[in-house]
This record gives C-alpha cells, structure tokens and sequence, in this order.
C-alpha cells in the first residue's frame, strides 16, 4: 500500500510485508441474481443486495440472532466478534467496509489535513481518498455474516458456555447459514475462537484473520489478565452467577468503569461509546464469566492443527494486547525447529513467504489505534483483510 499517502512513505501506518494492494479491476461484480434482489426484511426500497440484514436462524435448538452484509453470492467471511463490550454490531463497521462502504472514520479524518498558505488561504490535503476508491471497490465481493454469540445480545444462551463449547455451536451456524467454507475473521476472543474453529474443523476455514487476539496468558496487560482470573474464580463466578443482582453489579461497579478507562473506549467516539456500554447491559452473566475463563489461556495445540493461511493485524496502541506481542503471535504460527534454524528469530518476513503468515498494524499518520481499531479504522482493516485474502487465494 506504498501508493495510499503520496510523499508520506516514511510514515506509513502499516507494516506491510506483502506487495499486493486493493482488489483490482473486476472483482466488485456480482451476480445478476444478486442484483435482481429486493432488500430482506419486507416493506424496504429495492437494494442490489442485503445491507445490514438483520436475520435469525435456529442453532441446535437455540435462536442466533446475525447481521448479514454484502453480496450474497460473494465469497464468504465470517466476522466473529470480541468479549462483552463488542457485539455484532461492535463489528457492524467491518462489515459495512467490507461490503464496499467509507464511513469517514476517525483513521479517516485523522488523514485530512488543513494548512495555512502564504497568502492566508486555507488549502486541504486529503489522504484518505485512495483508501476510499480501494474500500468502494470491495463492493459486491464478499459476503459478510456476523453472529451475535449467545449471550451477548439477543442470541439465546448456551448452557455451558465455555469458548470450547461455543466453537463447536459457531461451526453449526456457520452451516445453518449456508456456507461451507469461510475467510474467518476474529477480533479479540473472536479471535481465539477463529483459533479454535480453523483447528477443530479445517474444512471450513480457508483462511484465518486475527485482529487483537492473545494465543498466552503472557500475551494479556498483566492487569487485565489477572483481574479476569480473579473475577472468574469458583466462588467468586458462582456467586456473581446465582445471588440476584450479582451480575448487574458485576457489570455496574466493575466491567464498565474498567471500560470506561481503556484508550480503547475514549477512542470510539460517542456512537461507539454508546454502543460499547449497551453491550454491556445485553450481556448474560454466566456467558460473560464462561468465555473470560478462557481468555488467555494457551492456544499452541490448536494453532499446531491449523493449515488455514494466517494474518494477524492490530492497532499499534494496543493497551490489552501490545502491538509488540501481536507480531511475536504472528511468528508463533510457525512452530516447528526447522523455521527457527533455517532462518533465526528474526525473520518473520522469510517465515511468512513460506508459511503464508502476514502482519499488519494500523496507526501512524492515520492517528491512534487500539484494541477497538475495527471501530475507529474499519476502512484500513477491511484493505487488510483484502489484501491478505487476495494474496491467500494465489
């Protein structure tokens, strides 16, 4: 992407070890199908596809509740969101931008500039319009379907609501669906259970994009880390999950103003904001501890199963995960001795010419970017995801 900011190379906000760029020419068409489609839901304006379907399906007897965007005879993305504060529609702004959507985001207003001439005039330099051009080119592409987890939101709940379990239902919607196989994209604990879908059933990942995602315990803000331990200890998870009002009180007195702190949440702007905390509020109790228990444990089993192709992307101000830590999970994919003596500790871009493993972060020029970068930069992630899928499909 050396050609997105003119005269700005040096400050690139990304750190690309691959040469492709965009879609290219032709792929944004669709079927006619698709085109002959009326928008679903009933009493809306004809559309070409569903954007931003909102739909339910029947899991193993239980109801999710997902979001569906794009083309739906597109290729196929499954965009799994994070913990708590980050529903489907905590997502919602990846997969507009994958079906083609700018949203003028803050990374977009960040590439806006205004200077002062000479003569007292005001001149505009914007540097967001090639990431626009890429972004409408992604139109009709892919097909983006976005579950809400059970128990966060309006998906029914599991009885036992472990990340392992939830995997195993995350597979079956993905064919209650319609898809057999799926670039899986997962942010946070999306991504751990993107981790866990790509190694217990191959067969329906084609690729893996991690965004935020810690595979070690180590991986975590020590602090984070161990404020989820203690918070899912036996005694402590049971008694938030029986006594009355324990849950909401949980949520009240100590998820959201530990929220509310993270760069993360003074970054998403006040509709993310909002959006973050109604997360919260929508959130069952036993799911919220079930899944966190299982957050920072360690993942090399499965990553020794998966085949899929990997990229691995964050914002390069990461408070949970470092954006450091994020580029050593990158080079974890490569597990065997061989690589490492082959090519020493340093040679992630060798590694990845052989194991189809790409990095990216998001930051510089385009402002700050965290944990919640697929709020304030869905654009860029989108690109990302793109271009790592165009490169994955060679």
């Amino acid at each position: 992407m050396d050609d997105l900011f003119p005269g700005k190379n040096d400050e690139l906000p990304v750190d690309n070890l691959a040469p492709e760029s965009g879609p290219g020419e032709g792929t944004a068409g669709f079927s006619a199908k698709a085109q002959q489609r009326e928008f679903l839901g009933g009493g809306g304006p004809k559309s070409e596809w569903p954007m931003g379907v909102k739909k339910s399906v029947e899991v193993n007897g239980k109801n999710w509740e997902y979001l569906e965007y794009g083309n739906p005879d597109g290729q196929p993305i499954l965009n799994i969101h994070g913990w708590l504060g980050a529903s489907a529609e905590g997502n919602e702004k990846v997969s507009r931008a994958l079906a083609g959507e700018f949203q003028d985001s803050i990374a977009m207003q960040n590439l806006v500039e205004t200077q002062i001439q000479e003569d007292g005039t005001e001149k505009t330099i914007d540097r967001s319009k090639k990431i626009r051009e890429i972004t409408e080119e992604l139109k009709g592409k892919y097909r983006i379907v976005t579950p809400q987890l059970p128990g966060f939101g309006r998906s029914e709940n599991l009885e036992n609501p472990t990340l392992d379990h939830m995997v195993d239902e995350l597979a079956s919607f993905q064919k209650q669906v319609g898809i057999d196989s799926s670039v899986v994209f997962g942010s946070s604990m999306g991504g751990i259970l993107g981790i866990k879908l790509a190694a217990r059933y191959p067969e329906q990942v084609k690729a893996l994009i991690l965004q935020g995602t810690m595979t070690q315990p180590k991986d975590m803000k020590t602090l984070y880390y161990w404020m989820g331990k203690f918070a899912t200890l036996p005694l402590i998870k049971q008694g938030l999950e029986i006594i009355p009002g324990a849950g909401k009180f949980a949520k009240d007195a100590i998820f959201k103003p530990g929220i509310k702190k993270s760069m993360d949440f003074k970054l998403a702007g006040d509709e993310g904001r909002v959006m973050i905390l109604n997360d919260v509020d929508n959130a069952q109790t036993q799911t919220v501890l079930s899944t966190l228990a299982g957050i920072g444990s360690h993942l090399e089993k499965e990553m020794e199963n998966i085949s899929a192709p990997v990229a691995v992307l964050d914002g390069v101000n990461g408070e949970l995960v470092p954006i450091a830590t994020t580029k050593k999970i990158a080079d974890r994919f490569h597990l065997d001795t061989v690589q490492t003596e082959k090519y020493g500790d340093n040679s992630l871009g060798q590694k990845i010419a052989d194991r189809k493993v790409m990095y990216f972060q998001i930051g510089g020029v385009a402002g700050e970017h965290g944990h919640a970068v697929v709020n304030t930069a869905p654009e860029m992630v989108a690109i990302f995801i793109n271009r790592a899928v165009d490169y994955f499909n060679k």
